[in-house]
């Protein structure tokens, strides 16, 4: 997986999808992932699937399902859907 994760931050792209990218790698890597995605987030649009939401960096937009709902928050507040 690190492999592709490395071809992805090569390659220059509009949208990029991280599907659980930051299981089994240790604190040091996660955060140097984390890095990295956030530099991708100036110029293109970055969604970031996790269980982990200790995981996820300053986001505009969290959704996060649960088997009951589904919530929205946006940067600045939020809302229930």
């Amino acid at each position: 997986s690190r492999l592709s994760m490395a071809a992805c931050f090569a390659r220059r792209g509009d949208i990029y999808i991280f599907d659980d990218c930051l299981t089994s790698v240790d604190h040091a890597m996660r955060l140097r992932i984390l890095q990295r995605i956030e530099a991708l987030k100036r110029d293109a649009v970055v969604i970031l699937i996790t269980q982990d939401a200790e995981d996820l960096p300053e986001a505009e937009q969290t959704v996060v399902f649960r088997s009951d709902r589904v919530t929205v928050t946006e940067r600045g507040g939020g809302s229930d859907g």
